[in-house]
């Protein structure tokens, strides 16, 4: 647990980083266009927009993915292609559809009617989808197609669109899911990965957010210092959270309310905006997984620092949250399906073998346990118990 004294003198070190960032993020304002400096930071995304491009570009490419787990930036840089793209004037149609969970092929057919102006007639999802596929297989008739917030395979031939027949038109999807890319025959080389901004991009994220206009916020104060550098640390990285914070904190003079903002983001009470903005958009990932046992083992997987698979799955047998009382390859099988869907679920990751949380994801889990009722565990992340509670469960102290 990182420990802060507010009497404690601030290094000079740490006051210079954040104005040598703040000039550097100024100077590249100026080389990149307002509408990236205001919602876009660091090489990663710049990266991936010329990956789209090249991509966009390729007449022999039909399908492209947006992944990464939630609060990542899927749809702003989708947004941001939808408006480069609409700019630039290659196709004629640029087709924007929010799929979401409740998604209807009916719906889907609607919204891609109404933007290129075709009127569609009765309710046969069938001939909808022949006048769809027809108007859409024109000569000359170029367009893009983005899906966005897919959550389960939809079949494109059904809603209309002609995959066969398709000259340079492209369909971009973007999917917190791996396996929707599999499931849409989406290749692996067109799915673009959405990483984690570095501490120093997560930094500059803070500072533009907490500015005006693409103009990133100078700090003074040598409290506002340290706690813009925590908020950045302690959110790892993830867009979504930093640009929530920011927003918190902006236009807000008054020392003691940062520093109340930063004792509530240590002890996980980070109040109603960040919890309707950024949990409840996490959590999404959680109601999905539509079962229990495997809602649980993500639950337990987040007291669990990381390591093999292997012992994952047996601590998830000692705890009872998968039932051992089965032949040893049963228990495995179980566990190894368990884990791919919360890896395809983007709640865990796996490297080299090994399967890990984003932190994040985990802070996010003992949300969910707080607000469930009658759980079994006291659960504080990063903290160690400095007397015993009054209560008679289960303690874990992560």
């Amino acid at each position: 647990m990182l420990v802060y004294s507010w009497t404690e003198e601030y290094p000079a070190d740490l006051r210079l980083e954040i104005q040598q960032l703040t000039t550097q993020v100024k100077e590249h304002v100026k080389q990149k266009p307002v509408v990236l400096s205001n919602e876009f930071v660091g090489e990663n995304f710049e990266r991936n927009v010329k990956k789209l491009w090249e991509l966009l570009g390729d007449d022999k490419v039909l399908m492209i993915g947006i992944h990464g787990m939630g609060g990542t930036g899927k749809t702003c840089i989708a947004t941001h292609m939808e408006m480069e793209i609409r700019r630039k004037g290659n196709f004629k149609h640029v087709i924007w559809v929010t799929v979401s969970r409740d998604f209807s092929i009916s719906k889907m057919q609607q919204d891609i009617a109404e933007t290129i102006g075709v009127k569609l007639t009765g309710g046969d999802e069938r001939r909808r989808a022949a006048h769809l596929s027809s108007v859409l297989s024109e000569t000359g008739m170029k367009w893009v197609l983005i899906l966005d917030d897919v959550w389960k395979f939809v079949d494109l031939q059904k809603v209309g669109i002609p995959l066969s027949r398709i000259n340079g038109s492209k369909v971009i999807l973007t999917s917190r899911l791996e396996k929707v890319f599999r499931q849409i025959d989406c290749p692996t080389d067109n799915v673009i990965r959405m990483d984690h901004l570095s501490e120093s991009e997560g930094l500059e994220l803070f500072l533009l957010k907490l500015g005006q206009n693409g103009t990133p916020a100078t700090i003074h104060s040598d409290d506002k210092l340290w706690i813009t550098k925590y908020v950045a640390l302690k959110l790892h990285g993830l867009p979504l959270g930093i640009t929530v914070m920011a927003r918190t904190l902006k236009g807000i003079d008054n020392i003691e309310r940062w520093k109340r903002t930063f004792d509530r983001l240590l002890k996980l009470e980070l109040g109603a905006e960040m919890e309707e903005e950024v949990f409840k958009v996490l959590k999404v990932s959680y109601d999905n997984l539509m079962d229990k046992c495997k809602q649980n083992c993500f639950l337990h997987c987040a007291l669990y620092s990381g390591g093999k698979r292997e012992e994952l799955i047996m601590l998830l047998v000692e705890r009872g949250v998968i039932n051992g009382r089965r032949s040893v390859e049963e228990i495995y099988n179980e566990g190894h399906a368990i884990l791919d869907e919360l890896e395809d679920h983007s709640l865990l990751w796996n490297s080299s073998g090994k399967i890990w949380m984003h932190r994040v994801n985990r802070d996010m889990a003992c949300y969910i346990l707080k607000l469930e009722k009658n759980n079994k565990w006291i659960v504080k992340c990063d903290k160690r118990p400095t007397e015993i509670p009054r209560w008679n469960g289960i303690m874990i102290w992560s």
